[in-house]
């Protein structure tokens, strides 16, 4: 189904943009609905890798679904970067502005803005643990008019993402690919580490991976619930047999229960009648 608007993200550019899944059913009469940003992967070379239909599929069931552009190294089309200039922050940047310009938004958009979730891909996920923290590994866009609004989630969603740019975890693929795609200094590495990042206070995640997994290992799932273990923060992880980039994988040989068991994780958070969900108490869900 093709989505019901495109929202750009910068003034006086066409792109990159958001594209709005409504509701199915729309938000019941004073209710508002929640609304969960997609990061779709593609190594930061290009946007539109795994991933596809989740922004759909969650209107499907309720919620808002937003399917995110971001600047890339190649695309597609407008969102690649031709410049010398190191990609990064500019997918960082991207990222921060779509959830303040649903936040602003929230009103029009019948979206409750303290249920603002995200859902990243490989390394889309990478990029949604960018805004899971206090504070963002780069400086803030000049361009950007909306700093006043928080750009952190209030929950997160993670399939089988790139986590750590450290050796023990740079894949032969993985995050060597992305390095290349950022065309990030050695120096910034480090603050690109999600795992060194979780923090008490981080949103609540979930998160899933496959053993199989020889493009993005597994240990970078296995890190990150670690470290989300260690500071406190409610997550839930699963496991899977299969191979890289499942995506919604819902008919698939693998993993096809992990969206249903995401959904059943947020639990009334995703309701358009709200119920605060068991995450909500600060229990561990491992």
């Amino acid at each position: 189904m093709l989505p019901s608007k495109h929202i750009p993200l910068w003034p006086g550019r066409d792109h990159p943009r958001m594209s709005i899944f409504l509701p199915r059913d729309g938000c019941p009469p004073l209710h508002h609905c929640a609304a969960m940003l997609v990061f779709q992967g593609g190594s930061y070379r290009i946007n539109n890798g795994s991933g596809e239909g989740c922004a759909q599929w969650f209107a499907d069931r309720g919620v808002l679904g937003i399917q995110v552009e971001y600047r890339t190294a190649e695309g597609p089309g407008l969102c690649a970067v031709t410049d010398e200039e190191p990609l990064f922050p500019r997918p960082v940047h991207d990222a921060v502005r779509a959830v303040r310009l649903v936040r602003q938004m929230a009103l029009g958009l019948e979206v409750d803005p303290n249920r603002i979730g995200v859902v990243g891909f490989s390394a889309g996920g990478h990029l949604a643990t960018m805004l899971c923290s206090a504070e963002l590994p780069c400086a803030e866009s000049d361009e950007d008019d909306l700093q006043h609004i928080s750009f952190r989630p209030d929950v997160c969603v993670l399939c089988y993402p790139l986590i750590s740019l450290g050796p023990s975890l740079r894949g032969p693929a993985g995050l060597g690919c992305c390095l290349r795609s950022l065309r990030c200094p050695e120096e910034g590495e480090e603050s690109l580490c999600a795992e060194l990042r979780v923090r008490p206070g981080h949103p609540p995640t979930f998160l899933w991976h496959t053993h199989d997994d020889e493009l993005v290992p597994v240990a970078h799932t296995e890190t990150y619930a670690r470290a989300l273990e260690e500071h406190g923060v409610p997550h839930k992880a699963l496991f899977y047999s299969g191979p890289h980039a499942l995506g919604m994988c819902l008919e698939g040989e693998h993993a096809n229960d992990w969206a249903e068991k995401m959904l059943e994780w947020l639990g009334g958070w995703a309701s358009p009648r709200f119920v605060a969900p068991a995450f909500f108490s600060k229990k561990k869900q491992i």
